[in-house]
């Protein structure tokens, strides 16, 4: 069977672009779910990336498109272009730790 939803694969850059006043945080400073993604055109200009792809997010609500969009972080691989990727190779390949805080 079909659940008859789409799946927007954005970024949690979003929150890059967003006004941080709106983000409701737990006592341990998690971001909560009720926490709104406001635009902030003067954040949104220091990340191009994640500010498209509020846009992009924004305008399917807008379209009426029944969707989930997930806010994936670091997203690896042949395009990654902030050097996130290289850092944690050499950190495996000099016997150093990795992994979330939690």
């Amino acid at each position: 069977s079909r659940i008859g939803m789409d799946i927007f694969i954005s970024t949690d850059s979003v929150y890059m672009a967003c006004d941080p006043d709106k983000f409701v945080r737990s006592n341990n400073r998690l971001l909560e779910a009720s926490s709104e993604a406001t635009y902030s055109r003067k954040r949104a200009r220091k990340d191009k990336y994640g500010a498209d792809k509020l846009k992009a997010e924004e305008a399917l609500w807008a379209a009426g498109v029944d969707f989930v969009a997930l806010r994936l972080p670091d997203v690896l691989g042949a395009h990654e272009n902030t050097g996130r990727q290289q850092k944690l190779f050499m950190r495996i390949l000099r016997g150093k730790k990795i992994g979330a805080k939690v």
